[in-house]
């Protein structure tokens, strides 16, 4: 079962790129970077923080999390401008290993030599992203 669950999100890839290739919503990578980092900064900007501020106001346990999901889009916005500037040099990103945080979603080029600055993950529980 487990098997089968992790493929789940794999499948939800295909869809997409469908529904965006249909819509002709697949550009050029510089187009695609710049598109993300709209995403990310919109997420971090004025997606979570009205929800933070209500599960704060509620004292309700989904704070934490959108906490997390504040900071971590924040970083992950950083990281596709890192990428975006590579791109537009016709060149790639000079990392090759990335490390998720499985608790917060932080991303870390290279392996993490400490803990996550978003919730405090021991590095040693970062995940290698293939």
């Amino acid at each position: 079962m487990l098997n089968f669950l992790k493929q789940l999100p794999r499948q939800n890839e295909f869809i997409v790129e469908g529904h965006l290739t249909a819509l002709d919503g697949i550009g050029t990578t510089v187009e695609n970077l710049k598109e993300a980092i709209d995403g990310e900064t919109y997420e971090y900007k004025e997606m979570y923080p009205p929800m933070l501020a209500q599960a704060e106001a509620d004292n309700h346990k989904a704070k934490r999390m959108f906490k997390y999901a504040v900071e971590a889009e924040d970083v992950h916005a950083q990281l596709y401008k890192l990428a975006l500037a590579a791109a537009e040099q016709g060149k790639d990103l000079d990392v090759t290993d990335f490390y998720l945080c499985p608790v917060c979603g932080h991303i870390e080029f290279g392996k993490p030599e400490e803990n996550c600055p978003i919730c405090g993950t021991l590095a040693a529980k970062y995940v290698k992203l293939s």
